[in-house]
């Protein structure tokens, strides 16, 4: 009869030092080092620091009519300069792209190069799928839809 008491007593101290144990990772998870959620993407692009818009150099400098103008065309002139550089970085991007499917076109067999070409066409109907899907769930996919 005792080592039927000893039994239940082991068996209790075990039980209650298990769910003293997962109460204490629980807890320590969820509550006294809780990760911290992500923000969003547009959330995220709220906080970051960016650099002064032209209204708000306008207000904050207090430009003459002139200067505004002038500012525009300052900022216009950026504008521009920067799509330039996007159209070039991008031609480069698809002349290095190129390059590199045609250098691993030089070392595969005829067979090869027909299950590559296949292979590569499977990808770009991904990236595309990819990319309309990315498209519709946009604030911006989103607006254009209600406009």
């Amino acid at each position: 009869m005792k080592n039927h008491y000893k039994f239940w007593i082991v068996l209790s101290f075990l039980v209650v030092f298990a769910a003293g144990l997962v109460s204490g990772v629980i807890l320590e998870k969820n509550i006294l080092n809780p990760k911290p959620k992500r923000p969003s993407h547009d959330a995220r692009r709220g906080e970051r620091v960016h650099f002064p818009t032209i209204n708000e150099l306008e207000e904050t400098l207090k430009l003459s009519a002139d200067q505004q103008d002038r500012m525009r065309a300052v900022f216009q002139q950026n504008e521009e300069r920067i799509k330039q550089m996007r159209k070039d970085i991008y031609a480069q991007y698809r002349t290095l792209r190129g390059q590199f499917l045609e250098d691993i076109k030089a070392v595969l067999d005829p067979e090869q190069i027909k299950q590559f070409d296949a292979i590569l066409e499977e990808y770009l109907a991904q990236r595309h799928e990819e990319a309309e899907r990315r498209q519709q769930r946009s604030p911006q996919a989103k607006e254009k839809k209600r406009g």
